[in-house]
């Protein structure tokens, strides 16, 4: 399963008939794994993303700062496992996939799922987080964590003499803008602009959250959403934005607008 939070999620487990959370022991391979030893008694992760301690304590979780394009909330969660006074921080996910699906483990990436429209916050097991391959890791990042970290790749190999200066492209909106962009099909930053300015006054007007992200030729409306924040000055949060949903009237009006707003 894909897509979703954990809202949605527990409604659909508990219209199933399923329990709303499930605790299973970390298993010793684990340990093993990260170099803690072995304890008489485990700790528990759930299928929620929550950790205990063997003596049933509630471990609480934090940002890792990564990926840095995104707020705290929204970013990889860390976890401290102690063991006979041993202590290793390790990716919240990582215990939580451990006990819950042990056995696709074998040179896998752990992935959050949603194709860049997954929260690194949310690692419920199977609907948020899963084993997978590197480039399906790398395919469920955002697009603004992808296109940051192919810029800083570019740069460093040409600062270390590695690369020629990466190739010039014509901008996605080149026939009104006439600018170059280092990547095919992307938009120049004063496209990016025009989106941001474009995204807010959609979403102002009742549109949808996804269909915005969609009248720009994105997947989702993350990208979307944070360029309206930073360059239309949209105050709605996401929540906000997501829960959103045009009145009939606002339906017909929106017509009109996108063809103003263009894409």
């Amino acid at each position: 399963m894909t897509g979703g939070n954990p809202e949605t999620w527990l409604a659909a487990r508990l219209a199933a008939g399923k329990p709303a959370e499930t605790w299973k022991p970390v298993p010793a391979w684990y340990y093993e794994q990260i170099g803690l030893p072995v304890p008489a008694v485990p700790h528990q992760a759930s299928d929620q993303g929550g950790h205990r301690s063997p003596n049933g304590i509630d471990l609480a979780t934090r940002p890792n700062g990564r990926p840095r394009e995104l707020p705290p909330q929204e970013q990889y969660r860390l976890v401290n496992l102690s063991v006979g006074g041993v202590k290793k921080t390790v990716h919240a996910a990582h215990p939580v996939l451990a006990a819950h699906c042990p056995e696709a483990r074998d040179g896998r990436d752990v992935r959050h799922l949603g194709r860049g429209r997954a929260c690194r916050a949310w690692n419920w097991w199977p609907e948020g987080i899963a084993w997978g391959t590197r480039s399906e890791n790398e395919m469920d990042k955002p697009e603004e964590v992808r296109v940051a970290a192919a810029a800083k790749g570019a740069a460093t190999r040409v600062a270390a003499g590695l690369g020629a200066p990466p190739a010039t492209f014509k901008c996605v909106n080149y026939i009104r803008c006439g600018a170059m962009v280092v990547t095919e099909g992307r938009r120049c930053e004063a496209c990016f602009v025009q989106v941001g300015k474009g995204a807010t006054v959609l979403l102002n007007a009742g549109m949808r959250f996804q269909d915005v992200g969609e009248h720009f030729g994105y997947t989702a409306g993350d990208w979307t959403y944070k360029l309206a924040v930073e360059h239309g000055g949209y105050a709605r949060t996401k929540a906000q934005a997501r829960m959103q949903r045009p009145t009939l009237w606002q339906c017909v009006r929106l017509i009109w607008i996108k063809r103003r707003v263009g894409g």
